[in-house]
Protein backbone atom coordinates (compact mmCIF):
# COMPACT_ATOMS: atom_id res chain seq x y z
CA UNK A 1 0.00 0.00 0.00
CA UNK A 2 0.53 3.38 -0.93
CA UNK A 3 -0.36 7.03 -0.09
CA UNK A 4 -1.51 8.37 -3.75
CA UNK A 5 -1.12 6.64 -7.56
CA UNK A 6 1.13 10.18 -7.82
CA UNK A 7 3.59 8.53 -4.79
CA UNK A 8 3.66 5.27 -6.02
CA UNK A 9 4.66 6.14 -9.68
CA UNK A 10 7.55 8.56 -7.92
CA UNK A 11 8.75 5.35 -6.33
CA UNK A 12 8.72 3.76 -8.99
CA UNK A 13 10.31 6.28 -11.59
CA UNK A 14 13.34 7.04 -8.48
CA UNK A 15 14.08 3.38 -8.26
CA UNK A 16 14.61 2.50 -11.82
CA UNK A 17 17.98 2.79 -13.95
CA UNK A 18 19.68 1.61 -16.52
CA UNK A 19 18.76 2.54 -19.27
CA UNK A 20 15.50 5.03 -21.17
CA UNK A 21 12.31 4.86 -20.28
CA UNK A 22 8.92 5.81 -22.40
CA UNK A 23 6.21 7.95 -21.52
CA UNK A 24 3.78 9.60 -23.65
CA UNK A 25 3.61 13.31 -23.52
CA UNK A 26 -0.34 13.32 -23.25
CA UNK A 27 -0.58 11.18 -20.62
CA UNK A 28 -1.87 13.03 -17.00
CA UNK A 29 0.57 14.77 -15.36
CA UNK A 30 0.40 12.19 -12.61
CA UNK A 31 2.33 9.63 -15.08
CA UNK A 32 5.03 12.46 -16.35
CA UNK A 33 6.04 14.11 -13.35
CA UNK A 34 7.65 11.70 -11.65
CA UNK A 35 9.63 10.55 -14.52
CA UNK A 36 10.59 14.23 -15.21
CA UNK A 37 11.61 14.82 -11.54
CA UNK A 38 13.35 11.16 -12.12
CA UNK A 39 15.15 12.79 -14.85
CA UNK A 40 16.25 15.75 -13.40
CA UNK A 41 17.79 14.01 -10.26
CA UNK A 42 20.03 11.89 -12.82
CA UNK A 43 18.24 8.75 -12.29
CA UNK A 44 16.07 7.98 -15.10
CA UNK A 45 16.62 8.77 -19.06
CA UNK A 46 13.20 9.49 -20.00
CA UNK A 47 11.85 9.67 -23.70
CA UNK A 48 8.32 11.58 -24.62
CA UNK A 49 6.37 10.05 -27.04
CA UNK A 50 3.33 11.20 -28.81
CA UNK A 51 1.17 14.07 -27.48
CA UNK A 52 -2.15 15.24 -25.93
CA UNK A 53 -4.84 12.80 -27.42
CA UNK A 54 -2.43 10.74 -28.79
CA UNK A 55 -3.40 7.16 -28.02
CA UNK A 56 -0.75 4.83 -26.51
CA UNK A 57 -1.01 1.89 -29.16
CA UNK A 58 1.30 -1.02 -29.67
CA UNK A 59 2.39 0.22 -32.66
CA UNK A 60 3.25 4.11 -31.33
CA UNK A 61 5.51 1.54 -28.52
CA UNK A 62 6.72 0.08 -31.01
CA UNK A 63 8.02 2.77 -33.36
CA UNK A 64 9.76 4.15 -30.93
CA UNK A 65 11.69 1.56 -28.98
CA UNK A 66 15.15 1.24 -29.16
CA UNK A 67 17.99 -0.90 -27.79
CA UNK A 68 18.20 1.27 -24.95
CA UNK A 69 14.24 1.42 -23.83
CA UNK A 70 14.65 -0.71 -20.37
CA UNK A 71 10.92 0.48 -19.64
CA UNK A 72 7.39 1.69 -20.79
CA UNK A 73 5.34 3.72 -19.01
CA UNK A 74 1.09 3.78 -19.66
CA UNK A 75 -2.21 4.56 -18.45
CA UNK A 76 -4.40 1.83 -18.65
CA UNK A 77 -7.33 3.82 -19.65
CA UNK A 78 -6.05 7.11 -21.05
CA UNK A 79 -7.60 10.15 -18.94
CA UNK A 80 -8.41 12.39 -21.39
CA UNK A 81 -10.28 10.03 -24.98
CA UNK A 82 -11.22 7.26 -22.72
CA UNK A 83 -9.27 4.79 -24.84
CA UNK A 84 -8.22 1.63 -23.31
CA UNK A 85 -4.94 0.54 -23.48
CA UNK A 86 -4.11 -2.42 -25.58
CA UNK A 87 -1.44 -3.76 -22.52
CA UNK A 88 -1.15 -7.29 -24.15
CA UNK A 89 -0.40 -5.74 -27.42
CA UNK A 90 1.94 -3.55 -25.79
CA UNK A 91 3.55 -6.38 -24.00
CA UNK A 92 4.33 -8.47 -27.37
CA UNK A 93 6.17 -5.39 -28.98
CA UNK A 94 8.45 -4.74 -25.85
CA UNK A 95 9.27 -7.92 -24.84
CA UNK A 96 9.59 -9.76 -21.45
CA UNK A 97 12.87 -8.33 -20.69
CA UNK A 98 11.38 -4.49 -20.42
CA UNK A 99 9.39 -3.40 -17.73
CA UNK A 100 5.46 -2.33 -18.61
CA UNK A 101 4.41 0.36 -15.96
CA UNK A 102 0.66 0.96 -15.90
CA UNK A 103 -1.33 3.54 -14.27
CA UNK A 104 -4.37 1.71 -13.88
CA UNK A 105 -6.37 4.36 -12.00
CA UNK A 106 -8.87 5.57 -14.68
CA UNK A 107 -9.56 1.51 -15.24
CA UNK A 108 -9.37 -0.24 -12.11
CA UNK A 109 -12.64 -1.73 -11.04
CA UNK A 110 -14.64 -0.79 -14.26
CA UNK A 111 -12.52 -2.61 -16.79
CA UNK A 112 -11.70 -6.01 -17.05
CA UNK A 113 -8.28 -5.59 -18.08
CA UNK A 114 -5.26 -8.73 -17.67
CA UNK A 115 -3.13 -6.90 -15.10
CA UNK A 116 -0.70 -9.60 -15.14
CA UNK A 117 0.91 -8.06 -18.48
CA UNK A 118 2.38 -5.24 -15.97
CA UNK A 119 5.57 -5.48 -14.19
CA UNK A 120 4.25 -2.11 -12.18
CA UNK A 121 0.89 -1.89 -11.58
CA UNK A 122 -0.44 1.72 -8.92
CA UNK A 123 -3.78 2.20 -8.80
CA UNK A 124 -5.30 5.04 -6.16
CA UNK A 125 -8.51 4.53 -4.32
CA UNK A 126 -10.79 7.35 -5.78
CA UNK A 127 -11.79 7.26 -9.02
CA UNK A 128 -13.90 3.78 -10.07
CA UNK A 129 -13.04 1.99 -6.56
CA UNK A 130 -15.07 5.24 -5.03
CA UNK A 131 -13.02 4.59 -1.77
CA UNK A 132 -12.03 8.40 -1.15
CA UNK A 133 -8.41 9.65 -1.02
CA UNK A 134 -5.33 8.97 0.85
CA UNK A 135 -4.56 5.45 -0.43
CA UNK A 136 -3.39 3.23 -3.01
CA UNK A 137 -1.50 -0.27 -3.91
CA UNK A 138 1.40 -0.86 -5.63
CA UNK A 139 2.04 -4.68 -7.06
CA UNK A 140 5.12 -5.72 -8.93
CA UNK A 141 6.14 -8.64 -10.84
CA UNK A 142 8.63 -10.59 -10.12
CA UNK A 143 11.06 -9.05 -12.47
CA UNK A 144 9.51 -5.23 -11.57
CA UNK A 145 10.59 -6.47 -7.85
CA UNK A 146 14.23 -7.16 -8.88
CA UNK A 147 15.05 -4.20 -11.00
CA UNK A 148 13.20 -1.57 -9.59
CA UNK A 149 15.33 0.03 -6.04
CA UNK A 150 13.17 0.84 -3.37
CA UNK A 151 14.76 4.51 -2.56
CA UNK A 152 12.09 6.41 -2.18
CA UNK A 153 10.87 4.30 0.70
CA UNK A 154 10.97 4.55 4.95
CA UNK A 155 10.85 3.15 8.09
CA UNK A 156 8.20 0.96 7.35
CA UNK A 157 9.36 -0.29 4.73
CA UNK A 158 12.37 -2.20 6.64
CA UNK A 159 13.06 -5.45 8.84
CA UNK A 160 12.83 -4.59 12.38
CA UNK A 161 11.31 -1.47 12.30
CA UNK A 162 10.19 -1.05 15.70
CA UNK A 163 14.12 -1.63 16.81
CA UNK A 164 15.26 2.53 17.01
CA UNK A 165 19.09 1.62 16.98
CA UNK A 166 19.94 4.49 14.33
CA UNK A 167 21.11 2.02 11.89
CA UNK A 168 19.84 1.68 8.68
CA UNK A 169 17.83 -1.61 8.37
CA UNK A 170 17.68 -3.94 5.45
CA UNK A 171 14.51 -3.71 3.04
CA UNK A 172 11.09 -6.04 4.03
CA UNK A 173 10.58 -9.08 1.17
CA UNK A 174 8.22 -8.34 -1.26
CA UNK A 175 5.99 -5.46 -2.43
CA UNK A 176 5.96 -4.05 1.57
CA UNK A 177 9.37 -2.93 0.90
CA UNK A 178 8.38 0.25 -0.86
CA UNK A 179 6.37 1.55 2.28
CA UNK A 180 7.23 4.85 3.30
CA UNK A 181 5.18 5.62 6.32
CA UNK A 182 2.13 4.54 8.78
CA UNK A 183 -1.26 5.15 6.23
CA UNK A 184 -4.29 5.98 7.49
CA UNK A 185 -6.43 3.58 8.83
CA UNK A 186 -9.63 5.00 7.60
CA UNK A 187 -7.73 5.38 4.25
CA UNK A 188 -6.87 1.60 4.29
CA UNK A 189 -10.03 0.64 5.41
CA UNK A 190 -12.46 2.19 2.97
CA UNK A 191 -10.13 0.94 0.52
CA UNK A 192 -10.64 -2.72 1.76
CA UNK A 193 -14.48 -2.01 2.14
CA UNK A 194 -14.92 -1.23 -1.40
CA UNK A 195 -12.74 -3.76 -3.07
CA UNK A 196 -14.76 -6.25 -1.09
CA UNK A 197 -17.83 -4.53 -2.82
CA UNK A 198 -16.35 -4.92 -5.94
CA UNK A 199 -15.80 -8.24 -5.38
CA UNK A 200 -19.31 -9.19 -4.44
CA UNK A 201 -20.44 -8.84 -8.10
CA UNK A 202 -17.09 -9.00 -9.82
CA UNK A 203 -15.41 -6.77 -12.33
CA UNK A 204 -17.40 -7.89 -15.57
CA UNK A 205 -20.80 -7.35 -14.04
CA UNK A 206 -19.47 -3.53 -13.62
CA UNK A 207 -18.08 -2.82 -17.03
CA UNK A 208 -21.23 -4.46 -18.96
CA UNK A 209 -23.35 -2.17 -16.71
CA UNK A 210 -20.99 0.61 -17.33
CA UNK A 211 -20.52 0.12 -20.89
CA UNK A 212 -24.66 0.07 -21.34
CA UNK A 213 -24.93 3.38 -20.05
CA UNK A 214 -22.11 4.61 -21.67
CA UNK A 215 -24.36 3.60 -24.76
CA UNK A 216 -26.84 5.41 -23.86
CA UNK A 217 -25.14 8.48 -22.81
CA UNK A 218 -23.63 8.44 -26.48
CA UNK A 219 -27.14 7.62 -28.37
CA UNK A 220 -28.42 10.78 -26.30
CA UNK A 221 -25.53 13.43 -26.82
CA UNK A 222 -25.91 11.88 -30.84
CA UNK A 223 -29.62 12.87 -30.44
CA UNK A 224 -28.81 16.47 -29.63
CA UNK A 225 -26.18 16.84 -31.87
CA UNK A 226 -23.13 16.69 -29.41
CA UNK A 227 -20.40 14.87 -30.58
CA UNK A 228 -19.00 12.06 -28.95
CA UNK A 229 -15.00 11.94 -29.09
CA UNK A 230 -14.21 9.01 -26.76
CA UNK A 231 -14.39 5.70 -28.41
CA UNK A 232 -18.07 4.00 -28.62
CA UNK A 233 -17.64 0.29 -28.48
CA UNK A 234 -15.35 -2.33 -26.44
CA UNK A 235 -13.02 -3.19 -26.44
CA UNK A 236 -11.27 0.43 -27.12
CA UNK A 237 -14.02 2.17 -24.72
CA UNK A 238 -14.16 1.92 -21.26
CA UNK A 239 -16.99 4.07 -19.44
CA UNK A 240 -15.54 7.72 -20.46
CA UNK A 241 -17.96 9.69 -22.23
CA UNK A 242 -15.90 12.74 -23.52
CA UNK A 243 -18.14 15.49 -25.38
CA UNK A 244 -16.86 17.69 -27.79
CA UNK A 245 -18.55 21.32 -27.00
CA UNK A 246 -15.93 23.83 -29.22
CA UNK A 247 -15.45 27.40 -27.13
CA UNK A 248 -18.61 26.52 -24.92
CA UNK A 249 -17.31 23.68 -22.73
CA UNK A 250 -16.78 25.97 -19.28
CA UNK A 251 -20.34 27.21 -19.57
CA UNK A 252 -21.97 23.52 -20.25
CA UNK A 253 -19.70 22.43 -17.38
CA UNK A 254 -21.12 25.07 -15.01
CA UNK A 255 -24.37 24.76 -16.57
CA UNK A 256 -24.17 20.78 -15.54
CA UNK A 257 -23.03 21.63 -12.41
CA UNK A 258 -26.21 23.32 -11.73
CA UNK A 259 -28.11 20.53 -12.55
CA UNK A 260 -26.39 18.39 -10.15
CA UNK A 261 -24.21 16.29 -12.52
CA UNK A 262 -20.76 16.40 -11.69
CA UNK A 263 -18.12 15.88 -15.07
CA UNK A 264 -14.47 17.18 -15.23
CA UNK A 265 -14.15 20.07 -17.77
CA UNK A 266 -10.82 19.61 -20.08
CA UNK A 267 -10.39 22.72 -21.47
CA UNK A 268 -11.96 24.98 -23.76
CA UNK A 269 -13.67 22.52 -25.65
CA UNK A 270 -14.13 18.84 -23.95
CA UNK A 271 -16.00 17.67 -21.27
CA UNK A 272 -15.95 14.30 -19.41
CA UNK A 273 -18.88 11.96 -18.03
CA UNK A 274 -18.01 9.08 -16.38
CA UNK A 275 -21.14 6.54 -15.88
CA UNK A 276 -21.35 4.41 -12.88
CA UNK A 277 -22.97 1.16 -12.72
CA UNK A 278 -25.26 3.46 -10.04
CA UNK A 279 -25.62 5.94 -12.06
CA UNK A 280 -29.18 6.47 -12.48
CA UNK A 281 -30.76 5.88 -16.24
CA UNK A 282 -32.78 9.18 -16.38
CA UNK A 283 -29.77 11.43 -15.77
CA UNK A 284 -28.12 10.37 -19.04
CA UNK A 285 -30.58 11.84 -20.30
CA UNK A 286 -30.63 15.03 -18.49
CA UNK A 287 -27.38 15.89 -18.99
CA UNK A 288 -27.93 15.65 -22.96
CA UNK A 289 -30.93 17.83 -22.56
CA UNK A 290 -28.57 20.34 -20.48
CA UNK A 291 -25.87 19.87 -23.25
CA UNK A 292 -28.21 20.29 -26.12
CA UNK A 293 -28.79 24.27 -25.46
CA UNK A 294 -24.64 24.41 -26.51
CA UNK A 295 -24.21 22.12 -28.99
Amino acid sequence: MTGSTSLGLFQVAFGLTGGSVLVSAGEFPANTYPWLRSRAAGRARVELIGGPGTRTTPDVVARSLTPDTVAVSVSGVDFRTGYRADLAGIRAVIGPDRLLVVDGIQAFGVADLDWTRADVLVVGAQKWIRAGWGAAALALSPQGMERIEPLLTGWTGVTDSGRYDGEEHPPLPGARRFSLSNLSPYATGAFAEALALIETVGVPAIEGAVAAHAQKLGDHLDAVGVPVLSPRDRPEAAGIVVAGLPGQAARAHAALADAGIATTLHGEDRLRLSVHATTRSAVLAEAAEVLAAFA
